[in-house]
């Protein structure tokens, strides 16, 4: 894999790319701004109201009626995990509709950077609760005005937390096709798959380590 799409889950919705290990800025340095896409719930809002702290706090208070503007992410955490007083389900839906609209921006960025995706970032601490919204959006099916359906991702997408789909996402299914009136073969993919993970090394350590690497690529520029 040479392909990688950053995710960022914090105070806002972001990103990064990387094509054929190269990190994608873009001709205006807007390459990766996954925020200000199309907000799957609320058409005429940008991606990020509902991919963000903010966003998980007024999911909460929507759900339950009460006011939350003094909770933060880690609160509802709490309350989902059930160590901390307040509705646990209400907790557990408003992380999974994050996770549900990212999932829907993250589609529209795979289908056109085809690679990895690594999710980090503050909120990311609630990926227990965040993945299955992600995941269950990756695998929905998209349809045509003649009645075909099709998966919204022409990749199969491995959740990389989980030992069964990473034993899977490992499996090799490819193949050698030969070629026609040749005695010639090449090597045919025939398993289109990509993983989702979650970063384990923290915002500072990520931070600092793509500015390194990025770094060292521009000295290879000059």
């Amino acid at each position: 894999y040479k392909n990688l799409l950053g995710i960022t889950l914090g105070t806002g919705f972001g990103a990064g790319v990387v094509i054929d290990s190269r990190l994608l800025t873009g001709d205006n340095g807007c390459g990766g701004d996954v925020w200000i896409m199309r907000n799957k719930k609320y058409p005429e809002m940008i991606a990020e109201e509902s991919v963000s702290i903010r966003a998980v706090r007024r999911v909460y208070q929507e759900l339950t009626g009460k006011d939350a503007s003094s909770l933060t992410p880690k609160d509802i955490y709490d309350i989902a995990e059930g160590t901390a007083e307040g509705d646990q389900q209400a907790a557990v839906r408003s992380f999974n509709e994050l996770g549900e609209m990212a999932g829907d921006a993250i589609i529209r960025a795979l289908n056109i950077v085809d690679g990895l995706v690594v999710i980090g970032g503050g909120v990311a601490g609630a990926a227990k609760y965040i993945l299955p919204g992600i995941m269950n959006e990756m695998n929905r099916q998209i349809g045509t005005f003649a009645g075909a359906s099709f998966p919204c991702l022409q990749m199969e997408v491995f959740n990389l937390s989980e030992k069964e789909a990473f034993d899977k996402f490992l499996e090799e299914k490819d193949k050698m096709v030969k070629i026609p009136f040749s005695e010639r073969e090449v090597h045919y993919a025939c398993h289109k798959k990509i993983g989702i993970a979650v970063s384990t090394l923290g915002a500072s350590r990520a931070v600092a380590l793509g500015a390194y690497s990025f770094a060292l690529s521009q000295l290879n520029i000059l």
